[in-house]
């Protein structure tokens, strides 16, 4: 699943591994960022995933930066963001948050907009 949430991020969330026997483990998640700054921002906003370790990738994968979590604690996290819903509009409130995400994560925002509008018009 990819989240792009206009004042904390973008993330990927998957399963993560059981350590064990190295198979996908139904009730541990693994959320995944290009920025540490983003899973603070998610820490700070999700009180369910604020005591979980931000961890730094190994060299060589896709995503820097990731929190292994319960899978209860996203669910939670889920529905602290959708209770802290607060804006509008999308975009205005990612431009709002530019300091703490960073311009690049907003142009990205503008990106993927115009992409996904792109298979909503008739061509």
């Amino acid at each position: 699943m990819w989240i792009q949430h206009p004042k904390l991020g973008a993330f990927s969330i998957v399963l993560a591994d059981d350590l064990a026997s190295g198979k996908p483990d139904p009730e541990v998640v693994m959320i995944r960022a290009r920025r540490e700054e983003h899973l603070r921002l998610l820490q700070g906003a999700c009180p369910s995933l604020a005591a979980q370790e931000v961890i730094k990738s190994p060299p060589g994968h896709d995503y820097a930066w990731r929190i292994v979590a319960p899978k209860g604690a996203l669910v939670e996290a889920l529905a602290a963001l959708g209770g802290g819903l607060d804006y509008r509009n999308v975009k205005g409130a990612a431009h709002k948050a530019e300091d703490a995400v960073g311009r690049r994560f907003v142009d990205a925002l503008h990106q993927i907009w115009t992409t996904l509008h792109g298979i909503q018009v008739d061509r």
